[in-house]
């Protein structure tokens, strides 16, 4: 199993309007330039953002850790075994 190069990590709340387009441009940008992976971290979310990365992640290489209720805890308890050779936090809309 190759080692992605580079992981994306993206906390996300209440983003199902905005996600698609930011994960969109991201990958216009890397695409055929390096390996990469998005790690999202969805903070419980309730305007249907869960179901818009659900459908995303068939489209593009994305792992997704999520809870029921917003704790902002999540973000850094739970990347610590994700493993890539370079990580790269990505945070809009906080």
């Amino acid at each position: 199993m190759k080692t992605n190069n580079l992981q994306i990590l993206m906390p996300v709340h209440n983003e199902a309007n905005n996600i698609e387009k930011q994960i969109s441009k991201i990958v216009k940008i890397l695409k055929k330039k390096i390996r990469f992976e998005f790690l999202i971290c969805e903070d419980g979310s309730n305007d249907g953002t869960s179901e818009v990365l659900k459908k995303l992640q068939k489209k593009f290489k994305i792992k997704v850790l999520s809870k029921k209720k917003k704790t902002r805890l999540l973000y850094s308890s739970n990347v610590r075994n994700q493993k890539s050779i370079w990580r790269l936090p990505f945070n809009y809309g906080f």
